[in-house]
């Protein structure tokens, strides 16, 4: 029991948690307390760099909740969990990436609760739903990946509503969009979205590369070469991950 509270408090410091895993320190404390003894040295040195990292994180989060506000605390949040999500995904744990994916989600839901009318946020949603909807894909879960894709259009349509002329943001949420909408396998709506993209901001290699795989989906070899060619004309470092590749 003991290291199973050690391991989810070091989890939820992981994941920003720290007033959960604050309780979990308690409880730790009340189960096992340590007292110092040159016997168990380093288990008390250790108890002590995890009280000191966790009460520090909990008094960090509440200044920082009291600088940015609870809308701009979930927002961050939701950001950060993201790019650990992702990384859970590269290391191979499943379960781990799907419930943070899963955390950020809700993360943004709390932040458009806090304010509806800001687009960023939808766009931020939706797009962490197209993330977690390539990961169900990856791991063969077509009908929860075609759910969530479903999501991110209706996200990606709210951020374009409450947007009018913001062209880079516009671009973003048609990206969004379009992305999503090659997951569901519409590669002709994908391909009109991709190219409002470009109208709207035509120095973005990603908006080319994209449009390139979409086209390549559909057969249109030459169309979608032109399209990889330019990408890494913008970037020269930008990764082709053609299915020729």
């Amino acid at each position: 029991m003991i290291k199973a509270y050690v391991g989810r408090a070091d989890a939820r410091m992981e994941l920003w948690a720290f007033g959960r895993g604050l309780v979990d320190l308690i409880t730790l404390r009340r189960l096992d307390p340590v007292s110092f003894s040159l016997s168990n040295f380093r288990k008390y040195i250790s108890w002590k760099r995890r009280g000191i990292w966790i009460w520090g994180g909990f008094l960090l989060i509440l200044f920082l909740r009291t600088i940015f506000g609870k809308y701009g605390w979930y927002r961050s949040k939701g950001h950060a969990k993201i790019g650990i999500a992702n990384s859970e995904a590269k290391k191979g744990d499943k379960t781990k990436a799907k419930m943070i994916y899963q955390e950020s989600i809700s993360d943004f839901t709390e932040g458009i609760t806090l304010k509806p009318k800001v687009a960023g946020t939808y766009n931020s949603r939706g797009w962490t739903k197209y993330l977690l909807g390539k990961f169900e894909t990856e791991h063969g879960n077509q009908v929860e990946a075609q759910k969530l894709y479903q999501e991110t259009i209706s996200d990606a349509e709210s951020a374009l509503e409450l947007v009018t002329k913001d062209s880079k943001s516009k671009a973003a949420y048609y990206h969004t969009r379009g992305a999503a909408k090659a997951g569901l396998g519409d590669h002709d709506g994908a391909i009109a979205d991709f190219s409002e993209c470009i109208r709207l901001s035509s120095k973005k290699a990603l908006y080319y590369h994209d449009r390139g795989l979409s086209k390549q989906a559909l057969g249109q070899q030459e169309a979608a070469e032109a399209d990889f060619a330019k990408a890494k004309e913008i970037d020269p470092k930008f990764e082709n991950k053609s299915t020729n590749e």
